[in-house]
């Protein structure tokens, strides 16, 4: 899974990546077109249904950098 999307000169990446333990981890990735400040969040997944979870809040998370998207 790889979503990249831009929006006013700012940019946003999400992607999986399988853990040895079993999991999926969601890193989001955000930041500014040609710039070199940006920041990027971990969120740590169980179940494919716990990412795609995740991904449908997507365009919504930036509010606050990817803040409230904590899967437990």
């Amino acid at each position: 899974m790889f979503l990249y999307w831009t929006k006013e000169n700012k940019y946003y990446k999400l992607f999986g990546q399988n853990t040895l333990f079993g999991t999926i981890d969601v890193i989001c990735v955000w930041g500014r077109v040609g710039g070199s400040l940006g920041g990027y969040k971990t969120i740590l997944c169980n179940t494919e249904y716990e990412v795609q979870k995740v991904v449908e809040q997507g365009p919504v998370l930036r509010t606050s950098p990817f803040a409230a998207t904590r899967s437990s």
